[in-house]
């Protein structure tokens, strides 16, 4: 019996990155289903010296039936081998080449939804608008907070003229004049640190006074910091599956075309530094906490909200939209769908089983509910990246 060669493909990610990590992770899994690749891996810095034109060099003697990339400097020469590729874009969407990104718009929607959940007024963003990704999400994080007509405002971008090194100090600076309590959301983790060292510096308290919101749940970043940071998890491995079964059908000869492969953003991982509900109402903070410690895993109903205030349903009712802009079941159920989002992420748990753990009633409601949220009934939305 002769046995196959396994597929040559060049695999270039940032692996120092949460991201990319997981991203790798889903290409593994895809592999073994369908027999293992034969890769090329990209090197860490201390041993290729940024020698990027060394590697692909390599990589092009090496003759790869595919190659899977950032958009290093240099890329576009792996076009000339005509295998299939499979990019990854840092700064902007490359047009008419087939690319994998995350849905940076839902992510930016989400950030501001969760503050505004947690009563937040002011609201600022720090991040690097040379990148796509940044980009995107500062534009629709300000999008819904100005929808509201709450307070907004970009912190400079210091990366652009200093040092990483520098900046904790002029955010620092930054932050000291912007009102408070404020909802400070990151494009990243690597953003969030840098600006949990800033808040330290300005002398104010987290979450209290500064509540920070990351991206990427890079969990390396966010309980390492003090206090540990809260951030949005990505469904990376989800992508990665993805990605390897597109190349493998490109490989195979399928005409797949341009498009696509989007990450879907998986919810917040709440940790301390947003461990707070910024409404200075006490029975509206009762109410929210409530709600938060709740919702995930209870059929919670609006009367059960008040029974725990000393409010009537209308007062709590009338104070809920006045704050939060928001009546009580919505609120409930954005809680409810952001955990049902987390359980659907994770393969091991049957959809069916997941209206047990979260002591839904009515599955055809919920379905219903959820599809006009997300546009997708929960297995549809469990389909859409399936590891």
């Amino acid at each position: 019996m002769i046995k196959t060669k396994p597929n040559r493909i060049a695999i270039l990610l940032d692996s120092a990155r949460r991201y990319d990590r997981d991203v790798l992770k889903g290409i593994i899994d895809f592999s073994r289903q369908m027999g293992h690749w034969s890769t090329y891996h990209l090197p860490p810095d201390y041993i290729h010296g940024h020698d990027m034109d060394k590697i692909i060099e390599n990589i092009i003697k090496w003759s790869p039936d595919g190659v899977i990339t950032r958009t290093f400097t240099g890329w576009e020469q792996f076009k000339a081998l005509g295998v299939p590729l499979i990019l990854s874009p840092y700064k902007k969407i490359i047009e008419n080449e087939i690319s994998f990104h995350s849905d940076d718009r839902e992510i930016g929607r989400m950030a501001a939804d969760y503050f505004m959940a947690l009563g937040f007024e002011n609201f600022a963003f720090i991040g690097n608008s040379d990148y796509h990704w940044s980009d995107e999400r500062q534009k629709a994080f300000k999008k819904e907070v100005k929808s509201r007509g709450l307070f907004y405002k970009k912190a400079p971008e210091f990366i652009k003229k200093k040092s990483w090194y520098e900046i904790p100090e002029l955010l620092a600076e930054w932050l000291s004049v912007q009102p408070k309590p404020l909802a400070l959301f990151a494009a990243c983790d690597e953003f969030s640190s840098l600006a949990n060292r800033a808040i330290e510096i300005s002398g104010y308290h987290c979450p209290s006074q500064i509540a920070l919101l990351g991206c990427d749940n890079d969990v390396h970043i966010c309980e390492l910091a003090e206090p540990q940071i809260s951030s949005i998890g990505m469904n990376a491995i989800g992508a990665g599956f993805e990605v390897a079964k597109t190349m493998h059908g490109l490989i195979r000869g399928e005409q797949l075309g341009s498009g696509n492969i989007v990450t879907l953003p998986e919810g917040v991982v709440t940790r301390k530094s947003t461990d707070i509900v910024a409404v200075k109402d006490i029975e509206l903070q009762k109410a929210v906490r409530f709600i938060i410690e709740n919702a995930p895993i209870k059929n919670i109903r609006v009367s059960d909200v008040v029974k725990i205030t000393s409010l009537s349903r209308r007062l709590l009712e009338m104070r809920f939209k006045k704050e939060l802009g928001l009546s009580v079941l919505h609120v409930i159920k954005k809680y409810r769908i952001s955990h049902f989002k987390k359980l659907l992420n994770d393969k091991s748990i049957r959809v069916k089983d997941i209206y047990a753990v979260m002591d839904f009633s009515n599955q055809e409601s919920v379905s219903r509910y959820f599809k006009n949220e997300t546009g997708m009934t929960p297995s549809e939305y469990r389909e859409k990246f399936k590891k």
